[in-house]
């Protein structure tokens, strides 16, 4: 008996730990990112990820990561899904990790630099 009430709780624990959401948050701290450049092209686009039925997918959708002011920053969080980070930077747009970049604000603002053309 003991050891069928052990499996059945087994079971249930490994069925909830299933069931939970392929969303987690890596850092709850929002960071201000930059798209790089490709090694591969001179694209100034991004291509912008939705989450799907628990895939990220494609959109039509492109950012531009400059402007007429020079690089584009975003406000970002980094979420894990599906083990991989990516950066949601709106409702439900994620950018892919492999370009971006973090900018370290505290080290910009104390060389006097100010970071004012954010997308978003």
């Amino acid at each position: 008996m003991k050891k069928l009430l052990i499996t059945e709780l087994m079971s249930l624990t490994l069925i909830s730990s299933i069931g939970t959401s392929v969303v987690s948050a890596a850092s709850s701290d929002t960071e201000t990112i930059a798209v790089s450049t490709s090694n591969k092209s001179n694209s100034e686009k991004y291509r912008i990820y939705k989450l799907s039925d628990k895939k990220m997918v494609a959109t039509k959708k492109n950012v531009s990561t400059v402007n007429k002011k020079g690089l584009v920053h975003w406000k970002a969080e980094p979420k894990k899904i599906n083990n991989k980070t990516w950066w949601k930077i709106g409702k439900n747009q994620y950018l892919k990790s492999t370009r971006v970049e973090v900018i370290d604000v505290k080290k910009n603002k104390d060389l006097g630099i100010k970071i004012t053309n954010y997308a978003n």
